[in-house]
């Protein structure tokens, strides 16, 4: 799981300095029907009991990253814990081991998720689509769009720097996200995301070599 951490790192231009997770869905989870039963929730992640009705098992299968990055990711954590979920180190299982547990139903058509940077919480969604001999390789296939920016606030912040790039007079506070994202971000881009490169940037590169 380690090795694929660093694949899906790469892949999706991330700069690997935040903590993430692989996990496994209950099939049977629904979220907090409100806020107040989510704060709940999120209290009590801390007990040694699950509150019933209240604290609700999301993750059959929890691997987490033994290097935990920085204080906001620690800060998150407990949303992610349960007290009935089973937690591994990322290190200790191998992939094959997981999909071929009964106890996780992963099969072709259901999967994982990868959670990378708990602030911003950027869900990636692992499905399986079959299976192939082993080797030592990972291939990308296919894909599009620009690598998220690191630490941009999540998907309200990333879209307002694509709305920077948009605008044909951006504003101070638009200027500001774009030069950030050019000269400050862990991934930071000099080029940034105009014309077409939100949406094409870095597959090109990917898809010709």
């Amino acid at each position: 799981f380690e090795a694929l951490h660093h694949a899906l790192q790469a892949a999706f231009g991330w700069a690997t300095v935040h903590t993430y997770d692989f996990t496994v869905k209950d099939p049977n989870f629904r979220p907090p029907a409100d806020m107040m039963e989510a704060m709940q929730q999120m209290i009590h992640s801390h007990g040694d009991e699950p509150l019933l009705g209240v604290s609700r098992l999301e993750y059959l299968l929890r691997l987490r990253d033994p290097h935990s990055q920085n204080s906001i990711d620690s800060m998150h954590e407990c949303k992610r814990r349960h007290p009935n979920t089973v937690e591994k180190n990322v290190n200790k299982p191998k992939l094959w081991q997981v999909l071929d547990d009964p106890a996780y139903e992963v099969t072709p058509g259901k999967g994982l998720e990868y959670t990378y940077d708990f602030g911003d919480n950027w869900v990636h969604d692992i499905t399986i689509e079959g299976r192939a001999d082993a080797n030592e390789l990972i291939e990308v296939l296919r894909g599009e769009g620009h690598p998220i920016a690191e630490d941009v606030g999540g998907w309200k912040g990333w879209n307002e720097l694509k709305e920077a790039y948009n605008s044909t007079r951006p504003n101070r506070e638009q200027r500001d996200k774009m030069r950030w994202f050019e000269r400050k971000s862990a991934n930071a881009d000099l080029q940034g995301l105009r014309g077409d490169r939100s949406t094409n940037g870095i597959w090109r590169r990917f898809n010709n070599t």
